[in-house]
């Protein structure tokens, strides 16, 4: 009787054993092949310590974003916002195909199109409002740190009902199968390993066979596919089938100042920042004379940090004042609110111009460099960012955050196209007006021949080469970019190759 009882409750469990929902094999293939593609084009790349990583990297990030649209064509296709994002993603990662990727513009899209690649995928998964930024930076969190692991125990139960299908036929057989591999494996092991030692002649081809196989590196990538595995089943998993947290979507009644408060602490704000742009006119805009004491070129350094530090504070002041001030009256509009944020995007407007003109004096003065580039590219962003605030006061519907983010993206990636490198290269050259021609090249490559052999990529030194780099003055140095350069993949890369008359083709 008990006997009967333990086989009925063996049969009940086995009864228990979850359906698949619709799509799940798939997601297990795909799953599997984003382990193995992360393993051999991530992983494998990264453990030799190539200089490659970016590139495979890329192409593995590619990869990632075609399968992810195959795990959620239903929720994607139908949205132009994702398109745009998904196609500003493969222009970055395309980057690293065409210019050279081991560049400073090259470290940071490494860690960008990650962290952009994430937001993406819960952007995709989830239906946000374009306002909820809350919502968004909590999705983003939760894909990198909850979200790959909190469903493995379901890629456990969907490869068991694929493997053990309830009421299946034959996977009885299937186990009996595993089973047998089991013992087989170690035990061929074993016997190869002594017949190799009872015959020479065997022990040769054996080894002939097996030089190559690295038995440790086999059983480190298995781990990193198999592991692997099970973290993109998780993350896919919850992409597609897990319900997304549920928001309260009744309207709360939200704090809001009260507008005299806000009124005190704008003006204030905006008389000081008055001031300042007085002297910005006095001072930079018009050219008047600086204290004793105070050169042009320290005039110019010590103030754009801070005037773009102040600029980010008063977008966060705008951004402030429309969350919780009383711009949008229920019966009548605050016109004089309204006023006050124009005012600032104003005052903004002329600090930003302030800090790009100070640092126009500073490259006119140093050169330009990649730090002072991306300096110069983020003042331009800001200034655009503002557009977007004084069309935020116009549309009330408008979501900025959103926008700006989107902005951002697509403004990284045509800095990314405009070859940065190569762009400063071609500036510092037009500065150096002392000399013409080639020697304009050798005189401006004499003066800073270390900054240009150890900090520069191969996207500048192909425009030195074009512009009429004497090759034979700096023979030794080139001789050491282009070994530096031999493994490297990318078009730029191949180009400096091709001009040294190194180029293989081997790569």
């Amino acid at each position: 009787m008990t006997t009967e009882i333990k086989d009925n409750n063996i049969v009940d469990n086995a009864e228990k054993k979850r359906e698949l929902q619709p799509g799940e094999k798939i997601l297990l293939f795909t799953a599997f092949i984003a382990a193995v593609l992360c393993d051999r084009l991530f992983f494998n790349v990264a453990i030799k310590q190539t200089d490659n990583i970016f590139y495979f990297t890329a192409v593995f990030e590619v990869c990632f974003i075609i399968l992810f649209y195959v795990c959620n064509w239903g929720k994607i296709y139908k949205s132009a916002l994702l398109w745009v994002i998904a196609g500003l993603l493969i222009l970055l990662c395309a980057w690293n195909f065409i210019f050279d990727y081991a560049s400073s513009y090259g470290y940071l899209t490494f860690v960008v199109i990650p962290a952009s690649l994430m937001m993406f995928t819960q952007l995709a998964v989830i239906n946000h409002g374009l306002k909820d930024i809350g919502g968004m930076v909590a999705s983003w969190f939760s894909g990198w740190f909850i979200k790959p692991f909190c469903a493995i125990a379901k890629c456990i139960e969907a490869l068991s009902a694929v493997l053990f299908p309830k009421g299946g036929k034959n996977s009885h057989i299937i186990k009996k199968v595993i089973a047998a591999v089991v013992i087989t494996a170690p035990l061929i092991t074993l016997l190869i390993f002594l017949l190799s030692g009872a015959d020479k002649v065997f022990g040769y081809y054996t080894n002939k066979i097996f030089a190559s196989f690295d038995i440790g590196e086999f059983i480190l990538h298995a781990f990193l596919i198999a592991a692997g595995f099970l973290l993109f089943y998780s993350f896919f998993w919850n992409g597609r089938y897990a319900k997304p947290k549920c928001y309260d979507n009744t309207v709360k009644k939200e704090y809001r100042a009260d507008n005299l408060v806000v009124y005190i602490i704008l003006s204030s704000v905006l008389v000081l920042y008055v001031l300042f742009c007085a002297v910005q006119f006095a001072y930079l805009f018009a050219s008047a004379g600086l204290p004793a004491g105070i050169s042009y070129s320290e005039y110019a350094r010590e103030g754009f940090a801070q005037i773009v530090v102040i600029s980010g504070i008063n977008l966060i002041i705008f951004g402030c004042v429309l969350k919780y001030g009383k711009i949008h009256k229920p019966e009548e509009k605050d016109w004089i609110l309204k006023i006050m944020l124009y005012i600032l995007i104003a005052v903004t407007a002329i600090m930003l111009t302030s800090g790009f003109m100070r640092l126009g004096l500073y490259i006119n003065t140093f050169g330009m460099t990649f730090l002072r580039l991306i300096s110069a590219w983020f003042i331009i962003y800001l200034s655009l960012v503002l557009v977007l605030c004084a069309a935020r006061l116009i549309k009330e519907k408008l979501p900025l955050i959103a926008c700006c983010a989107v902005l951002l993206l697509f403004a990284y990636t045509a800095l990314g196209y405009m070859n940065p490198d190569a762009f400063i290269v071609k500036y510092n050259l037009s500065e150096n007006s002392g000399y013409s021609g080639a020697d304009r090249v050798n005189g401006w490559v004499g003066q800073n021949s270390a900054y240009v052999f150890y900090n520069l990529s191969d996207d500048a030194l192909n425009v030195l080469l074009s512009e009429g780099l004497d090759k034979n003055d700096y023979a030794g140095l080139l001789e050491r970019r282009s070994v530096e350069s031999a493994g490297k993949r990318s078009l730029a890369s191949m180009k400096l190759r091709a001009a040294l008359h190194l180029f293989d083709g081997a790569e």
